[in-house]
């Protein structure tokens, strides 16, 4: 609230220092300038048509002030007419061919738009004439994942973490795709060195299924219990915390407690629900379906369906030519009578 009375009071100052004593002795170019920090102003809080403004009228005294060109491009990407930006940007890259902020926003814009294709080649290009720009790196890396290129994302989030490990979460990102690739050691070594300061529940999580993976159930309790501290109705983690105890330590009861719990809570992945139904090691299944189908959430593959046993054979229904009374079945012949 004070940093955005302070915005307003700057606001009035300016605007009166340009119209109540001082225009007409500023040059275009000094007046151009104010206009562009009149525009930032009110972008600051927000008023984006009267920022708008302010810095179209700075550009119409000076053409080429490029941060107030690049500002209202910035503007329009908020404001999501993503076309104005592009042309904006265009026109600056047109002057300025090197100008990597200016090309990393517009392959952020391409992204956006889903042009994935596009933002790509933009991102290449940056990085063959700055291999080390992090943001362009990470965004790429954030391409490459998409595309589902994993092996080649993972190489370009570890170079990200090598530079700047505490950027835009990279290592949580490393260590989730990590995990992915059944890289679990790499995997449990990063999500760690994350947890030292970012003690989150999808970090907590992440950390659980390493260590079930490793069959280290006890420690992957705990964390999952470290994760519901902070999260209670957190679904997958109420969901992970039912399976361990519905497949490996065999509390039924507090199992289907968390199982309903996870299903309330917005849990629906079909994957993870067959599976568990499909653990050898699973307690309890009647009772697991029987809440999963109360709460709409059994997969179609596991319904009853008519003609169907729930263990998958074959149930022939009769007809009733074939109906027989009791006491009437023939005999098979043996062979040879």
């Amino acid at each position: 609230m004070k940093q955005k009375i302070s915005i307003w009071l700057y606001i009035v100052f300016i605007l009166y220092s340009l119209f109540g004593c001082v225009t007409d002795s500023l040059s275009k170019q000094e007046l151009a300038k104010e206009y562009y920090n009149i525009g930032n102003a009110y972008w600051g809080v927000n008023k984006h048509e009267k920022a708008l403004t302010y810095y179209k009228k700075a550009l119409e005294l000076d053409k080429n002030m490029i941060k107030t060109s690049y500002n209202l491009a910035r503007l329009y990407i908020d404001m999501n007419n993503y076309e104005k930006a592009i042309s904006i940007l265009n026109s600056i890259i047109k002057q300025d061919t090197d100008n990597i902020m200016i090309l990393e926003t517009l392959g952020y814009i391409h992204y956006l738009q889903g042009n994935v294709e596009k933002a790509e080649k933009i991102y290449v290009e940056i990085l063959r004439k700055a291999p080390k720009r992090v943001n362009s790196l990470f965004n790429y890396a954030r391409i490459l994942e998409f595309k589902e290129e994993y092996e080649t994302a993972l190489i370009n989030y570890k170079k990200v973490f090598d530079i700047e490990p505490d950027l835009r979460d990279v290592g949580f990102t490393l260590a989730k795709l990590e995990y992915q690739l059944k890289k679990y050691d790499s995997s449990k070594q990063h999500i760690e060195a994350y947890l030292e300061n970012n003690n989150t529940t999808e970090a907590r999580l992440l950390l659980s299924k390493l260590y079930s993976q490793k069959q280290m159930y006890e420690q992957a309790m705990e964390e999952l219990h470290k994760a519901l501290e902070k999260d209670a109705k957190h679904a997958e983690a109420l969901f992970e915390k039912a399976k361990l105890q519905l497949t490996v330590i065999e509390n039924d009861e507090d199992g289907l407690i968390n199982l309903e719990k996870a299903i309330k809570n917005g849990f629906s992945n079909k994957e993870n629900i067959t599976q568990l139904l499909n653990d050898e090691n699973l307690v309890a299944k009647p009772e697991v379906k029987a809440v999963l189908t109360q709460h709409n959430a059994l997969p179609e593959s596991e319904k009853d369906v008519e003609g169907q046993k729930t263990d998958g054979t074959i149930k022939l229904n009769e007809t009733e030519s074939e109906k027989k009374e009791p006491g009437t079945e023939t005999e098979e012949t043996e062979p040879g009578s």
